[in-house]
Parts: structure tokens; C-alpha cells; sequence
């Protein structure tokens, strides 16, 4: 696990080459690798906690000598498993869990015909039976039709298959190596510029052109053309990526960018040489469609209302509402004037070495000190009380916030509408398992937070 003998000095400033910058580069992040075994990261986006946990899990050599570690992203729902007592979901197969989803949807089914026709033999008027099985608008759960519920709880299955899948799909040595071609490839198109301070740090400038690097998914193809990037000259550690491209579906093209600055660089204590910056801000633009644009437009005119509704209400629930909902607003307010998403993440706790966080951690994380009530509580975030008298399937603010990431992020929970319904839960059970979660399909604070870090990351289904 040897450095290249060419290894740059972090401290030094001699980079001349684009190969000398980018050799810098490599070894300053993986310098901070070499003691590590394993890292947490507790990081806060629009006001909402979140917890990673990483596992160094294996290396490679690169062609020039130096050492790449890899570390891989522990999901949610293996670190409970790997805590918990082995059970029958956790050790069925994903063939095993897609077989139980059909035959409990094929019992639902039948149940639900057999009430019908039980209720047709009791004499209830032929449309009065139809009309006793719909569930509530707001709390689809609660449907007394066995197929809703059946249809639910398979839904939930296929998904935990889906993410066994993944979890078995990992290849992260094969990704580690694309990263690693694909870092080479723009290396080979990448020149020096210049020199700058930048946020009062001299900085080298790099630009590549003619890139010509698609991603493609969901009918949609992403072709970046070029890109810039600052790097601290003293410490190899960059700044502030820009990238350039096109955005098509088949039938238009608009252009679309995509911005990653990261400032506040602190030596990290307990974890080597590890140097990291303790806040990023994401800046997307041109990732939405007209029609996108369009339903945007309508959420900015109900924001309004929502706003207009907080102004009458009393100081401290005003107060409460700016707190839950201020970066979210504020997000929703610069798409809807054209200009982008814009998403700032602060570290709030990082250590190395510690294992396998504890549950009771995460969920402190997560909820602050307003943990969720076995009466029924809902905790609403780090700095925010507990209401006994909301449960989170209840909770319009929640239900919108949640509505509003999951449209953000490229899924379809019904609209933004502050209603729980069918389409939002399973919205989030395809998140859920998209990010490799113990699938719920339920609102809650965590899965908000959680999203708002998925936002932050640019996990967008349109990059599957």
C-alpha cells in the first residue's frame, strides 16, 4: 500500500504540470485514508441532521504507482442488520422476497373480492361497498381493503429485493477504477490557466474542453462538454468544480450546469492526515423541464399562501415554522425565479476509527433532543420540540417538505400537497430503497433529512 515515489509534499507549492497537480490531488485525499478504517459524518442541510458511516474495504494500485483506497458507504439498513439478530427478511433472497410480495398481493386480492362479495350478499347497494373500501385520503394505511394493505406491504417487499439487488450489484473496486479512468481521461484534457486567490487562498486554475462525457437514464442524457477547477496550491485540495454541459430527453435540449464549492478546510483530530472541508454548497442549473418549471410556478403561488398563513400566526409558532422550513423556502423561492437549486451542507462531527454507529446515536442525530413518543410523538429536527398531538402521517408540513424532495429528487409522490396519500408512500419506499434504507414507506423526519442530504449529494433519479 506504498505512495508513488513521486508523492507531492501537501505543503509545498512547486506544482508546475497538470500531472503534477493532479498527482497532489490523489494523494492529498488519499493521505487521509491510510490510518482510517472506518469514518462517521454527521452533516446538517436545510436545517435537517445526517448520519454516514464508511468502511475502508480494499485498495488499488493506480498506473502511475499511487495507492487509491476505497471507502465504501455502510447503508442504514445493513448497519441495523449487522447490529441486529438475524430474522427471516433478513435472510431471505431477493427471488425469496419478490415471491412473498406476489402471493401476499394475490391474497389481497382474494380477500378483497370475498368482502365484496360478502357485502353484495348482505344486500348493501352495489356502490356502497366500493365506496366503504377506500381508505382515507390522508392516511392510505388505514384503508379497511385488504388490497390496499396487501398492495402496500408487497410493495415494500419488491423493494427490500431491490435493495438486496444493489447491495449485491457492488462492485466498488470497479468503481473506484472508472472513477479512475474517467479522472485520467479529463486529466489528458486538462491545462493549467492561471493562478488566483480564491476566498483568500491561492489557487491554481485548471479548464478541460471537448470532454464529450455522457450519463445516461430515465430517457434522459446528460453530455458534460467542460469544466474548471481550483485547487489550493499549498494543499492539492479543491475549491470550487464547474462543469458545463447539455441536458436532452430524445425531443429538446437545454443547457444545464453543475457548481461544487467547498470551503472551511480543517485538519481533521484522531483521523491522520485526514484535511477535509466542513461545508459545501451545490449549485444545479437547467435540471428541470418546462413542464417541471411549469409545476414549479404553481408550488411559488402556494408558497406565497403559506407564507401569507405564517404571518398570522403567533410569534413562537411563526418562529417554529421559519426554523422547519426556511431552507426549504428559500430553495423552492431561487428555482422558481430561474435561478438553480443552490444547497449548502455543514459537517457538524466527524471521527475515525470509532466502528459501527449506535442506533440511539443516529436517532439523537437525526431528532435532537425531541425523540419520537411511544404516545406518538414526532420529533421535527435538532433544535425543534416533540407534538404528542401530530403523528408524521398527520403532519402537513412534514408531508410537503418530504412531497416537495421527492419531486425534486425525480420521483412522484402526487404533487406538493401537504396530504399523505398512496403516491407518496410509495415515493418514499422507492427512495427508501434506491439508498439501500429499511423500507416503510412512511413520512418521518429522518426520511426528510435524508433527503435533503440525497438533494445535497445530486442523487437525482436521472443519474441511475
Amino acid at each position: 500500500m506504498a505512495f508513488s515515489s513521486i508523492v507531492l509534499s501537501p505543503f509545498t507549492a512547486q506544482a508546475q504540470t497538470v500531472d503534477e497537480v493532479f498527482e497532489g490531488m490523489i494523494n492529498a485525499e488519499n493521505a487521509g485514508y491510510r490510518s482510517v478504517e472506518n469514518y462517521l459524518l454527521k452533516t446538517e442541510t436545510m436545517g435537517m441532521s445526517t448520519v454516514e458511516y464508511y468502511e475502508k474495504t480494499s485498495s488499488l494500485t493506480l498506473d502511475n504507482g499511487q495507492t487509491v483506497y476505497i471507502m465504501r458507504n455502510v447503508p442504514p439498513n445493513e448497519i441495523t442488520e449487522r447490529q441486529s439478530e438475524r430474522n427471516a427478511l433478513s435472510d431471505a433472497s431477493p427471488a425469496q422476497l419478490r415471491d412473498a410480495a406476489e402471493r401476499i398481493e394475490q391474497a389481497g386480492s382474494d380477500m378483497e373480492l370475498g368482502m365484496m362479495n360478502e357485502m353484495q350478499g348482505a344486500g348493501l347497494p352495489g356502490g356502497l361497498g366500493p365506496m366503504l373500501m377506500n381508505p382515507p385520503p390522508d392516511q392510505p394505511w388505514l384503508s379497511p381493503n385488504p388490497r390496499d394493505m396487501t398492495s402496500m406491504y408487497a410493495t415494500m417487499l419488491n423493494a427490500a429485493a431491490d435493495a438486496k439487488e444493489a447491495q449485491a450489484a457492488e462492485d466498488p473496486v470497479g468503481d473506484a477504477q472508472r472513477h479512475a479512468q474517467n479522472m485520467a481521461d479529463i486529466q489528458a484534457q486538462t491545462r493549467i490557466t492561471g493562478r488566483r486567490v480564491f476566498n483568500g487562498i491561492d489557487a491554481i486554475e485548471m479548464a478541460a474542453d471537448n470532454l464529450d462525457y455522457t450519463q445516461a437514464a430515465d430517457g434522459q442524457q446528460v453530455t458534460w462538454n467542460s469544466a474548471k477547477i481550483l485547487v489550493d496550491a499549498n494543499r492539492f485540495v479543491p475549491l470550487l468544480f464547474t462543469m458545463d454541459g447539455v441536458i436532452s430527453d430524445g425531443n429538446e435540449s437545454r443547457p444545464m450546469t453543475l457548481e461544487r464549492e467547498d470551503t472551511d478546510y480543517r485538519d481533521v483530530p484522531g483521523c491522520g492526515d485526514m484535511y477535509r472541508p466542513f461545508k459545501s454548497i451545490m449549485r444545479l442549473g437547467g435540471a428541470m423541464t418546462p413542464e417541471q418549471q411549469a409545476e414549479l410556478a404553481e408550488a411559488s403561488a402556494q408558497l406565497e399562501e403559506l407564507e401569507a398563513q405564517m404571518a398570522s400566526m403567533p410569534p413562537s409558532q411563526r418562529q417554529m415554522m421559519e426554523s422547519m422550513m426556511g431552507p426549504q423556502l428559500e430553495m423552492i423561492r431561487n428555482m422558481a425565479s430561474g435561478g438553480g437549486i443552490e444547497i449548502e451542507s455543514t459537517v457538524t462531527e466527524l471521527r475515525c476509527n470509532t466502528g459501527l454507529p449506535d442506533p440511539m446515536e443516529i436517532a439523537q442525530t437525526i431528532f435532537g433532543d425531541a425523540l419520537p413518543a411511544s404516545s406518538g410523538g414526532v420529533a421535527t429536527g435538532p433544535e425543534r420540540t416533540a407534538t404528542k398531538s401530530t403523528a408524521p402521517g398527520d403532519d402537513p408540513e412534514l408531508i410537503s417538505t418530504i412531497q416537495q424532495s421527492l419531486t425534486t429528487l425525480g420521483y412522484d409522490p402526487g404533487g406538493v400537497t401537504g396530504v399523505m396519500n398512496k403516491g407518496t408512500a410509495i415515493a418514499i419506499s422507492q427512495f427508501e430503497a434506491r439508498r439501500g434504507l429499511t423500507v416503510t414507506g412512511r413520512p418521518s423526519w429522518e426520511i426528510a433529512g435524508l433527503l435533503g442530504r440525497a438533494i445535497e449529494d445530486g442523487d437525482f433519479r436521472a443519474n441511475d
